[in-house]
C-alpha cells in the first residue's frame, strides 16, 4: 500500500474521530451531512494540452463508514475534468452569500495560499482567482529561521525591514513565478510553485547577502502583501472605494496587512478594510462554512462551480457522496 493510500486513511480516521468527539461535547446528536475538502497535498492547474491535477487526502468512505454520517468530498475533480482549475471554488459561495446590493467588495481568504473573490454590486458577474502566497512562505521561513510554526501575530517580520530591490531581483530570475502573477484569471496555484524549496533558495540567497533573518521574514511578509495588492488592483479600477474583507489565518498577521494596506495605497486603489464578522460569518471558519454550503448543493444536485472563475467548460456538481 503506497504512502498517500495510507496516510489519506488516517487522516480519514482522525477527522471522524475529531466530528465524534465535537458531537460529544457540543451534545449534538444529528448532523445531516459532513463536507470534507480534506488536504490538499498536490495541484497543478490544467495546461492547453492537458487537464489538470489534484490530490486532497481524506477519504470519504472511511469517514462516513466510522461516523455513519452522509459525507461528501472530493469537491474539485469534477470541475478539472471538464478542463477547469479546480479553484478556487469558495467565490460560487461568496456570490450566493455576500453579493452587494451596491458598490463593490472584495473577500481575501489568505490561508497557505491566498484567493480573492470579487463581487460587484446586484447581478455583475462574479470571479476570483490565487493571488499568490498566503501565508505559506512566511510559515516556511519562520520554520527554518526560529524554529516557529508561523510568525505568531508577524511580530518576527515587524522586526525586519523588506529588502526591496534584492526581492525585485529575486523574482525576476523565476520566470514560472513572473508568469503566473502577471497571468489573467481564470488561473490557480499551490505550494507546488510556491514551496518549500522555493523558501530555501531564497534565505540562502539572503544570508549571502548577509540580512537578518528578521529582514528576510519581513521580505517574503512584503512580497505576500505586494502579490496581495496586485490582485486588488487587477479586480477594481481605482475609481471608488472598495470594501476589503479579510479570512484565514492571515487575518491574525498585523504586519502582513499593514503592508498589504501600504501596496494598495502604493497602486492608488481606495480600499477599505472590513471586519468580515459584520457579513455575519467568523473570519477564522469562513472556509469551512462554504464547503459547508457546497455540500448542500451537491446533496441537492445543484451545480456548485463558475466556469467563468475555474475556467471550466460547463457548470458541474462538485463532489463525491458516500451515503
Amino acid at each position: 500500500m503506497s504512502k498517500s493510500v495510507t496516510l489519506s486513511y488516517l487522516i480519514a480516521q482522525h477527522f471522524a474521530a475529531a466530528i465524534t468527539e465535537f458531537m460529544q461535547l457540543a451534545k449534538i446528536q444529528d448532523i445531516d451531512f459532513i463536507a470534507s475538502h480534506g488536504q490538499t497535498v498536490y495541484h497543478e492547474p490544467p495546461t492547453d494540452q492537458r487537464l489538470g491535477k489534484t490530490i486532497q487526502l481524506g477519504r470519504g468512505d472511511v469517514i462516513h463508514k466510522m461516523t455513519n454520517i452522509t459525507t461528501i468530498t472530493d469537491f474539485r475533480t469534477n470541475d478539472m475534468s471538464h478542463g477547469g482549475q479546480g479553484a478556487p471554488l469558495v467565490p460560487a459561495i461568496d456570490y450566493l452569500l455576500f453579493r452587494p446590493s451596491s458598490g463593490q467588495l472584495i473577500l481575501f481568504n489568505v490561508g497557505g495560499i491566498a484567493n480573492l473573490t470579487s463581487l460587484p454590486a446586484n447581478d455583475g458577474q462574479c470571479y476570483g482567482f490565487d493571488s499568490g502566497p498566503g501565508n505559506c512562505l512566511i510559515d516556511n521561513a519562520s520554520k527554518v529561521l526560529f524554529g516557529r510554526d508561523y510568525d505568531a501575530g508577524g511580530q518576527l517580520s515587524a522586526q525586519g525591514l523588506p529588502q526591496v530591490d534584492f526581492l525585485r531581483e529575486f523574482v525576476a530570475e523565476r520566470f514560472e513565478i513572473q508568469g503566473y502573477l502577471s497571468r489573467h484569471p481564470p488561473k490557480s496555484t499551490g505550494r507546488e510553485l510556491f514551496s518549500m524549496e522555493l523558501t530555501n533558495v531564497f534565505i540562502k540567497a539572503a544570508k549571502q547577502a548577509k540580512f537578518s533573518d528578521y529582514d528576510t521574514m519581513a521580505t517574503l511578509t512584503y512580497f505576500t502583501a505586494e502579490t496581495m495588492a496586485k490582485a486588488v488592483e487587477l479586480s477594481t479600477n481605482g475609481d471608488y472605494p472598495v470594501k476589503v474583507y479579510i479570512s484565514g489565518g492571515g487575518l491574525h498577521n498585523a504586519t502582513l496587512l499593514s503592508m498589504f494596506d501600504e501596496r494598495c495605497q502604493h497602486i492608488n486603489r481606495k480600499v477599505e478594510f472590513m471586519d468580515i464578522n459584520s457579513l455575519g460569518v467568523s473570519a477564522d471558519y469562513k472556509e469551512a462554512t462554504a464547503f459547508a454550503v457546497l455540500g448542500y448543493l451537491r446533496l441537492r444536485g445543484v451545480p456548485a462551480n463558475l466556469p467563468e472563475t475555474t475556467g471550466a467548460e460547463k457548470s458541474c456538481l462538485l463532489g463525491t457522496v458516500f451515503e
